[in-house]
């Protein structure tokens, strides 16, 4: 099998005259350009997708790490109130809302409040 350059093949299907099912060679190579400049834009796409999920995975991570794995220290402690109702959130960094006659308070660790029990509030200073 010989590769034929374009134009010899339009002149072959000049010299077998017009048919339906037949295309020219520039069509049939046009045809084949358009496809590999489609998977050329889904294989960016897919690339730029995993570098999304990359920096999102690096915000995360750096999130995590500042609220969980900082050496704070407590500064002072305040009296909260007397829990009035806890209620349990699914959020990514708020495991629970504490309902005080002093305010509302996110817990981002788990907590065993019984209502009517008075609480403190110990704010954590990064050292």
């Amino acid at each position: 099998m010989t590769i034929k350059p374009n134009d010899a093949i339009d002149d072959e299907d000049k010299a077998e005259g017009e048919s339906k099912d037949k295309r020219s060679g520039a069509v049939r190579t046009g045809r084949l350009r358009g496809a590999l400049s489609d998977l050329f834009i889904c294989i960016q796409l897919i690339g730029m997708g995993l570098l999304a999920m990359l920096a999102i995975s690096l915000v995360l991570s750096a999130m995590w790490w500042l609220t969980h794995e900082s050496g704070a220290s407590v500064q002072k402690e305040t009296a909260a109130g007397q829990v009035l109702r806890v209620e349990l959130k699914g959020g990514l960094f708020t495991r629970a809302l504490v309902e005080t006659d002093a305010g509302f308070y996110a817990l981002q660790e788990g907590a065993s409040l019984r209502k009517g029990e008075l609480v403190s509030k110990r704010p954590a200073i990064p050292s």
